[in-house]
């Protein structure tokens, strides 16, 4: 999928060449079907949204949720979208204004559109995290004020979540599955799974449906 991506942004870029209303022949193709005109300033948008929401859903090394690399794909791909038309038409119009300096300004410009690019990018993965991790942000004040007895009374219930699931022969719980299981906030969960595996209490396994995601088990029978 990712090998497709450049051929998506040759596309886009062509389209948002075509947009523009200088082509005699595309203004005869107004006149003929009104409906291209719409057509072809939609077209980008939905291509980048796609392209956006391939990549925060494909290249991440953990599972995301489609409809969280939707949500930060749609933010992503119009604003890109939107920044490389204001990015072409600048280009165009200092080209128009002096052939030569423009050229000169293409440049600077160019690397003005890279960064704001990245930008825009990275910008989409934090929304795509911050979309499918929000529980791991509630209750992050109460969880690091949590007293020690309470710390070791939720470790000694997650501990036993997983011996009996085990025990059961049932598969092993994730870590959000634990979470909800023994209605434990997330953030804590996470930290008191990463002290079990620091003494050799509890191991990792991955689930048979994506091995991306982990599932808990005891470390020893």
């Amino acid at each position: 999928m990712v090998l497709f991506i450049p051929i998506f942004f040759i596309l886009v870029n062509a389209l948002n060449i075509l947009s523009y209303p200088q082509n005699n022949t595309l203004k005869i193709i107004y006149i003929l079907y009104p409906f291209i005109p719409r057509l072809l300033n939609i077209i980008p948008f939905v291509v980048m949204i796609l392209i956006f929401t391939s990549v925060y859903k494909f290249l991440p090394n953990v599972k995301v949720k489609f409809q969280h690399a939707l949500l930060a794909g749609v933010l992503a791909g119009v604003a890109f979208q939107f920044f490389q038309m204001l990015y072409l038409s600048g280009q165009l119009w200092i080209t128009r204004y002096n052939a030569i300096y423009g050229t000169f300004a293409a440049i600077p410009l160019m690397l003005l559109w890279i960064q704001l690019s990245w930008f825009i990018t990275l910008i989409g993965a934090e929304v795509s995290y911050a979309a499918q991790n929000v529980r791991k942000f509630s209750f992050e004040k109460e969880t690091r004020n949590i007293s020690r007895r309470y710390r070791d009374f939720f470790t000694l219930m997650i501990a036993s979540v997983i011996i009996r699931r085990f025990a059961d022969e049932l598969p092993p719980y994730t870590a959000d599955q634990l979470s909800e299981k023994c209605k434990v906030p997330s953030r804590l969960t996470h930290d008191i799974l990463d002290v079990l595996m620091e003494v050799n209490i509890i191991s990792t396994t991955p689930i048979p449906e994506d091995e991306l995601v982990m599932a808990f088990q005891p470390a020893v029978d």
